[in-house]
């Protein structure tokens, strides 16, 4: 009958409105690996785009706290395999969680899965700071490796945490030795010495002034 025609239409239509909305990108491959000198290489490939303005990728050490790495501007409109990579030069000192995101042009954002690469090689923390003297007078010299070439800070830290002194000095890959000189009003006793790359403490150790 009319009614029951009405009826059809209107199961009809509301069943078409649920339909998911087809993906602005069908992702083929988001993959990501450790490579030489303590790199990370993260890959992924798309097998259509629709309106896609950018990707983000970003990173995580925890993998609930994430910060944006690297954008790249997408296709816009593709039917064709476009594969994209990045390769970071300062992973996480051992596992590193990444998340990609694409934006349309209406700035219409959709996030992916999330990875994990893991650092097999030599780990970024080395064990500590070798000083000499130990304990010490005025000076001493530290001696830290690095993976990587960079700028860093060292820090003389007392006991309680107040940072007597920070000096940023530029790294090589591979050994490093810092002549240091105490401030005038440092005190006898304990004290920590780090080295900070990127907001991250890499290296420390503890020693003593008399």
């Amino acid at each position: 009958s009319g009614v029951d025609q009405v009826r059809q239409n209107s199961i009809y239509f509301k069943y078409f409105d649920a339909m998911p909305t087809p993906l602005p990108i069908e992702l083929v491959k988001f993959t990501g690996k450790e490579i030489y000198d303590y790199k990370n290489l993260v890959q992924w490939a798309s097998g259509s785009e629709s309106n896609n303005d950018f990707y983000t990728l970003e990173r995580s050490a925890d993998g609930v706290n994430f910060k944006e790495v690297y954008r790249v501007k997408g296709a816009g409109n593709s039917h064709s395999i476009r594969n994209y990579s990045y390769i970071d030069d300062y992973p996480e000192p051992q596992i590193s969680y990444y998340r990609l995101k694409q934006t349309d042009y209406d700035g219409t954002t959709v996030t992916f899965k999330t990875i994990q690469v893991t650092m097999k090689g030599k780990i970024l923390v080395p064990n500590g700071i070798h000083i000499s003297p130990n304990p010490f007078q005025d000076s001493f010299t530290a001696e830290f490796d690095l993976p990587y070439e960079d700028e860093v800070h060292i820090q003389l830290v007392s006991v309680n945490g107040s940072i007597l002194s920070d000096e940023v000095i530029h790294a090589d890959k591979g050994t490093n030795v810092f002549n240091y000189t105490a401030p005038v009003n440092s005190k006898a006793g304990l004290y920590n010495i780090r080295v900070i790359n990127k907001g991250k403490v890499i290296a420390t150790s503890k020693l003593v002034k008399y």
